[in-house]
């Protein structure tokens, strides 16, 4: 079976499903669009550290095609419709997959090719506004399959188009890699791996550093990712944390995949105050490293942590005291902490394996392919 995979090479989540779907035995052909106006997203500031994880992927499907025009404005898709559609004729393509149910989605639908199948995955749903609704109530309606990123992303996908096939299937993550490590007792090392964007939120946790007491010396704050409000968010640490908690806090500004799983491995707690998310991959690859989460209290994140299970803390994301409050309790009593790892990597293990769940959709793939033809 050939399919073409519509995504940005720049997303990690991306390049894994691309990679466990050639591992499902599927001839994968990449189709990268570039946008030559606007950026593509704030990924792109760090190829060079990504470069490796790419050239990877790149050597393992069997083709990789880049789709350029002028997409900041509309008028050229039309053009790009039909650039699109010349190459996935000249692909083979039995079927295509996209990646994100935003624009891009609507230019495959453009291109007539037909059958498609579009996955949801967080933004591209739950952001809509009245411009892009319309317009994904008619590439989700005419697609083959729709499948969402997790329970709460398929009930407000179904709200949107209710007459619509829609299923719950987990991207996942790749439970032979992240795994539990053995991070020394001190210093506690707490991990955010959201980009530096205004939907992940990172300020609050910033703003909840100002509020722990100097006497904490025994722990540091990492975040490993880039983004547009990177150098804006170090601005804030410099002006409002006291040096002694200043020095604990390390901006990476983006690390590569393999050095993301070490410092995953290395650290006791993940955090998250993220104001919208679909089923985030970030905290589905600390769960399965074992870590204790404490995160926004958005319905998504209900899905990962309960105070049923006690596996984690929910805290309200516009609450820089009350985080505070929290950080200083986990981190003295981090002991207790450990006490979550093998019941929250088990929750991935069962859920969220992305080997298992995309070796469900390569099956599915063959049926839609099969409805198609007859």
């Amino acid at each position: 079976m050939r399919i073409a995979i519509v995504m940005s090479l720049m997303s990690p989540w991306c390049r894994e499903v691309a990679r466990q779907l050639k591992g499902a035995g599927l001839q994968v052909h990449l189709v990268n669009l570039k946008h030559e106006e606007h950026s593509s997203g704030y990924l792109d500031s760090s190829y060079g550290i990504q470069q490796a994880s790419i050239v990877a992927l790149t050597e393992i499907v069997d083709g990789v095609h880049f789709i350029r025009a002028p997409f900041g404005v509309k008028a050229s898709y039309p053009l790009a419709a039909y650039r699109l559609r010349s190459e996935m004729q000249r692909i083979g393509a039995q079927l295509v997959l996209v990646l994100y149910a935003g624009w891009d989605s609507a230019l495959v639908y453009l291109t007539g090719f037909r059958p498609y199948v579009v996955y949801t995955v967080g933004s591209d749903i739950l952001l809509t506004n009245w411009c892009k609704r319309p317009v994904l109530r008619k590439v989700l309606k005419n697609a083959a399959r729709v499948y969402a990123n997790g329970s709460y992303l398929l009930s407000c996908a179904k709200e949107l188009v209710p007459d619509v096939d829609i299923r719950m299937l987990l991207l996942g993550v790749d439970t032979s890699r992240f795994t539990p490590g053995e991070a020394t007792p001190e210093p506690v090392r707490i991990i955010c791996t959201r980009g530096f964007d205004r939907v992940y939120n990172n300020d609050c946790i910033i703003r909840a550093l100002q509020y722990m007491s100097n006497e904490f010396s025994n722990f540091e704050m990492i975040f490993t990712s880039p983004g547009p409000l990177l150098e804006s968010s170090k601005k804030l640490a410099d002006e409002i944390l006291s040096p002694n908690i200043r020095a604990r806090i390390y901006f990476l500004g983006g690390v590569s995949s393999e050095k993301l799983i070490v410092l995953l491995r290395a650290s006791h707690i993940y955090i998250s105050m993220s104001i919208s998310d679909g089923t985030s991959t970030s905290l589905l690859e600390a769960l399965a490293c074992g870590l204790f989460p404490i995160l926004s209290d958005i319905p998504q994140n209900r899905e990962w942590v309960s105070p049923e299970w006690r596996n984690g803390t929910l805290v309200p994301s516009g609450n820089p005291e009350v985080l505070a409050t929290v950080l200083e309790s986990r981190i003295r009593n981090i002991q207790e902490a450990s006490t979550v790892v093998t019941y929250n990597r088990k929750l991935i293990i069962d859920r969220a394996d992305s080997r298992r769940n995309m070796a469900i959709l390569a099956s599915d793939f063959e049926s839609i392919i099969f409805e198609t033809k007859r």
